[in-house]
This record gives C-alpha cells, sequence and structure tokens, in this order.
C-alpha cells in the first residue's frame, strides 16, 4: 500500500470512498483550411447547421438540468444560448469564413481566441467564469461542426470517483449521480459552475488538486473529504477505518442541523443573534428558506452591472430587487448600493488605470461622482422598497462628510418620486458599511445618521492592516482576529449603543466558528454568511453561553498578538465543540465585505 495525502480546496462537502475512474476528455484537432470562393456558402450553411445542432442540444441540457436541480441552476446554460448569438464569437466566425475564406471549425477557434485574449488578462471571477462558458460553448460547436455528435464525455458503470482536469458545465450537469459519488478536479474555485452543481445535486468535491490525472491511477481506491479538501490515495487500513467512523459523525451532524434549521439562533442563556444571509446571484435566492436564515443581510447588486455589456437601467434594477424582496419577505433583504472599482469594472463604464485600484475610484466614490447612475439606482431601490421589507446600505463610507453626500442624494430622489407619484416606503431604513479605518474612528458621529451598521471585516481587515489579501507574498498578515481588527469592531459595536442603533458583521469571519465566541462577546446582534453555513452556526449559537463568550472575549482583547488570539479561538472551539465535522473551504467564499 502506498497511501498518498493530496490537499486541495474542498468546494462541495461528504466524505465517500470508492474506486477511480479517470475522465478523458476527446482532445479537438482543428486544422485551418483554406476555401476557393466558391466554396464559401455551402461553409457558413454548415456553420449554421452546427449552431441549430447546438442550440438543440443546450435546450435539450437546460430543460434536463431544470427537472433536476431547478431553473436556477439551468440558468447557466440560458447564457450559453445567448453566446450563440454573440457578434464576438459567431459573428466573428462567420466574418472570418466570409473574409478570409478560412473552415468553418477553424474560424470559430480563432474567434474563441480573440474573446479570450480580451477576456484573460481582466483579474475578476465573473470573467473567468464566462472563459468557461465560452470553451465549453466553443467546443460543442466544433463537435458538431466536425461530427454532428451529440457525445458529451461518456460514462462508466458502478458507483466511482471520477478524477478530471475539469468538468465544463455541460458536463458536469451530465453526471451519473447514480455511479458518480464524488468528483475530483485539477482546476476550478469555490465559485465555479461545477462547485455549484456539485453542491446542488450533493456530489462531494474537492478541486484545485495538482497533477491529480497522474497522481492518482485508474481502479485505485480513494477517499474524498469534501469537508477537508483531501484526497487519500490507496489509505490504509487503519485511515479507512477512521474514515468510516467519520462518516457516521458527519451523518449525525447533519441529522442535528436539520433539525435546528428553523429554530431561532437563540443561546442557552436566551441571547438572540440574528444569523442573515449575504447573496451574490440570484440562483442563491432559492438557498435561503432552506438555510434556516432570517433574511438578506448583504444582497449584492454588482452582477447586475457585470453581467451587461451597457449600465442596468431603472427598469431592470428595479424588477430584480422587487423580485428579491418578494422571495424574501417578510424577512429583511438589505440591498448594497454600486460597490465595483478598479478591480471589478462594469460593462459600459470606463475606468482609469490605477497601480492599487483597492485605495481608488471605487464603491461609494464612483457613485457620488457619478449621480445620474447613482440616481438610477436609488430611484429602483426606493420603488421596491413598497415591498415592506427592503434596506438600503452604502458601501465604503468613509467619513461624515461622504455619508452626507450620499443622503443628500437619497433625500433628491425621493422628492423626485414624490413629485411624480411614484409610491416609497416611508419607513425604509438606511445604513452604511464599516470597512474602513476612518469610518471606525468617527463612528460616534455616523451612528447619528443611519439606522444601523454593518460591519465588513474583509476590507476592514486588509485597510486596518495595510495588507493586499489578493498578495500571496503578504497574505500571511492578513488575520481577521488581529488585535486591531477586533479593537475596531468593539469601538464601532460602543458607537453604535451609544446610538441606539443595531450593529452586524458581513464578513468572512461570520462565518469562522472560531470566531464565532469572540464576535458574541462583542455584542453585535447580527451575523451575515453565505446561506450553506447559517445552519453551523446556529447549531453552535444554540450551544453557548452569552456569559461565556464575553468573558472569554475580554480575556481575548487583552492579547496582543494575532497568532495568541487564534490559538485561544481555535482552543476554546475544540473545547467547546470537540470534533464537529465543521465546513471550513479551503478558498475564500465570495466577496463578503
Amino acid at each position: 500500500m502506498r497511501e498518498i495525502r493530496i490537499e486541495g480546496i474542498g468546494v462541495s462537502p461528504g466524505i465517500v470512498i470508492g474506486e477511480v475512474r479517470l475522465h478523458a476528455r476527446r482532445r479537438l484537432m482543428v486544422r485551418p483550411r483554406p476555401l476557393q470562393e466558391e466554396q464559401i456558402p455551402g461553409e457558413l450553411a454548415r456553420f449554421e447547421q452546427a449552431i441549430e445542432k447546438s442550440r438543440k442540444g443546450i435546450l435539450k441540457l437546460s430543460q434536463m438540468v431544470r427537472r433536476r436541480l431547478g431553473s436556477d441552476s439551468a440558468n447557466i446554460f440560458e447564457a450559453h444560448l445567448l453566446m450563440l448569438e454573440d457578434p464576438m464569437l459567431t459573428g466573428r466566425a462567420r466574418e472570418i469564413i466570409s473574409q478570409d475564406h478560412m473552415n468553418a471549425d477553424f474560424a470559430l477557434l480563432s474567434a474563441m481566441s480573440e474573446v479570450q485574449q480580451a477576456f484573460r488578462d481582466v483579474k475578476d471571477d465573473f470573467f473567468l467564469q464566462r472563459l468557461v462558458d465560452l470553451e465549453d460553448v466553443g467546443r460543442r460547436l466544433i463537435e458538431s461542426i466536425q461530427s454532428g455528435g451529440e457525445d458529451r464525455g461518456g460514462s462508466h458503470s458502478g458507483p466511482h470517483i471520477l478524477i478530471a482536469e475539469d468538468l465544463s458545465p455541460s458536463e458536469a450537469a451530465c453526471l451519473d449521480t447514480k455511479s458518480v459519488i464524488g468528483l475530483v478536479t485539477e482546476k476550478g474555485s469555490q465559485t465555479s459552475h461545477t462547485a455549484i452543481l456539485c453542491r446542488s445535486v450533493g456530489v462531494p468535491a474537492v478541486v484545485g488538486v495538482p497533477n491529480a490525472l497522474e497522481q492518482i491511477k485508474e481502479g485505485e481506491v480513494c477517499i474524498l473529504d469534501g469537508n477537508q479538501g483531501l484526497v487519500l490515495v490507496d489509505p490504509d487500513s487503519s485511515t479507512m477505518l477512521e474514515y468510516s467512523a467519520r462518516r457516521r459523525v458527519i451523518a449525525g451532524f447533519q441529522r442535528d442541523l436539520d433539525r435546528i434549521r428553523g429554530e431561532r439562533a437563540c443561546t442557552l442563556d436566551g441571547h438572540e443573534v440574528e444569523l442573515s444571509a449575504n447573496i451574490e446571484l440570484p440562483g442563491e435566492l432559492q438557498h435561503l428558506e432552506l438555510s434556516g436564515a432570517n433574511g438578506i443581510g448583504l444582497f449584492r447588486s454588482e452582477y447586475l452591472f457585470l453581467a451587461a455589456d451597457t449600465m442596468p437601467g431603472e427598469e431592470t434594477q428595479f424588477r430584480e430587487y422587487r423580485r428579491a424582496a418578494r422571495a424574501v419577505h417578510p424577512r429583511r433583504l438589505i440591498v448594497r448600493t454600486f460597490d465595483l472599482g478598479g478591480d471589478k469594472q462594469p460593462g459600459g463604464m470606463k475606468f482609469p488605470h490605477e497601480a492599487n485600484p483597492f485605495l481608488g475610484w471605487r464603491a461609494i466614490r464612483v457613485s457620488l461622482d457619478r449621480p445620474a447612475m447613482f440616481r438610477t439606482q436609488l430611484r429602483a431601490i426606493l420603488r421596491a422598497s413598497v415591498e415592506g421589507n427592503v434596506q438600503l446600505m452604502f458601501p465604503m463610507i468613509s467619513g461624515v462628510a461622504e455619508l452626507r453626500r450620499a443622503l443628500t442624494e437619497l433625500d433628491k430622489v425621493k422628492a423626485e418620486l414624490d413629485a411624480e407619484g411614484v409610491a416609497w416606503n416611508r419607513e425604509l431604513k438606511t445604513g452604511i458599511m464599516i470597512e474602513v479605518p476612518s469610518a471606525v474612528l468617527v463612528a460616534d458621529q455616523l451612528a447619528t445618521m443611519v439606522d444601523f451598521f454593518s460591519i465588513g471585516t474583509n476590507d476592514l481587515t486588509q485597510y486596518t492592516l495595510a495588507v493586499d489579501r489578493n498578495n500571496h507574498t503578504v497574505a500571511h498578515l492578513y488575520q481577521g482576529l488581529h488585535p486591531a481588527v477586533l479593537r475596531g469592531i468593539r469601538m464601532t459595536v460602543e458607537a453604535a449603543r451609544r446610538a441606539g442603533i443595531w450593529v452586524g458583521l458581513c464578513g468572512e469571519l461570520a462565518s469562522d466558528p472560531a470566531a464565532l465566541m469572540v464576535l458574541l462577546g462583542l455584542g453585535l446582534d447580527e451575523l451575515s454568511l453565505s446561506p450553506v453555513l447559517v445552519p453551523e452556526i446556529k447549531l453552535l449559537v444554540r450551544s453557548l453561553r452569552m456569559e461565556d463568550c464575553r468573558t472569554f472575549t475580554q480575556r481575548v482583547l487583552a492579547m496582543s498578538d494575532a497568532d495568541e488570539i487564534h490559538a485561544a479561538c481555535d482552543e476554546a472551539l475544540r473545547a467547546q465543540f470537540g470534533d464537529l465535522p465543521l465546513w471550513r473551504p479551503g478558498a475564500p467564499r465570495g466577496d463578503n465585505r
């Protein structure tokens, strides 16, 4: 036996044990073939036939996914259908056929390369995912041009763990979950379509496993641990016994989560904390009911701006906010206004090149400099507020003057709607995100101007510690439990208390079980986190005493070293909860600012 331990990123929880099957994707061979003038009409006709055949294949796949997983997962393939009409892809391919006299599959491959080059330098998950979609659609089209086949990869009989370099959305959607009990890929991320689809169908998955196809052989026995992001090849008998026991523990833990899913997040001594969900895309709304969250503590409006080639209009935004409000009613929906910048650029807007976009033109700064765009969004949010559960939140407020300008714009929009006879909720609550150190230092003044605070610990941590969280060289210095960050949270909570407003926290720290006792002890009223993690945090809250949390927090705040605090929190977690199989993915869970 040669037990090998390989680490990756756990993107779908669960532990499975089984034999390995290797996924071998057929390699496409595309060669340039010059055409004579008289051959061009026939080649264009062949290209159109391939588009129509691909359209039918995608529609069939979309319908299958809608039946299995629901409409939100099927929306992935709605985007694929749109790509078949994209002038940058199929339109450009037609030009290459007609003008350059090249064969259809080579023309399409050339068009794909041009689009890929345009997206490649944009360091944003949205555009990276568009590349995955582009490759999936392009491969389907080339296969249709070359052979007309609809084979999307074949399958292996019998339960097995599938090992692949990567899976396209089409391949992931077609997984036979009766046979594929687990998935390991060399590529992928926490937010990839493959990860989302695996979570939807309950297939444990680990991605980002280097050289998996070389390290793991066909027919070998593996243990796949999606909770910890581990793959164990040819495990010995003691490891097998250990993981068999872990599977029983996880099954029992899942039953406990299901039991308390609809209960309140209330400590043993009667203190209740609201647990809300962070929502990045409309498709995540379906998980809210299952999560047992109180509502949406952070609804990111960025997808509306990133998913379009032009700035979204008032009606488009209004429909989306109203749809979300109705989906979660009567629970609260907090909509964060425009929070993009140099690191994430929306369609229809040009941003200057910045050496450090995190310190540049972004978020509320952009909104205040583009009042027409800002008012359009404010009008849409206000109109949606008639649903009664909508609240509004401004990001990256750095001081009183900035907040005053934002509130002035809001008042102008309210007056405009009144003059037009358009209804809006006059009880609408307005809050701000505390994520800049200057906001912490003037939190007492800011608190008198709004109805609530939401602390974004991801940005607050990187700005307080002067650490770019995306810079691997200094990533080890990025510590959410740093004493300076915890003191900033305490100052913010104390300012909110004096002003009589509530204060929540919506950064990654909110979903860290080891930080929970400290966050409760600091007096936060609300925690907002990924929907999938709400049940775990709720179970932990219901097992704690507020008095113990306050005592522990006082001890932690007296510490001067982040490593010491982390060690104390980890020790307290083990002492309180033992070896509960908490899911702590090895990659950041999106932008939880």
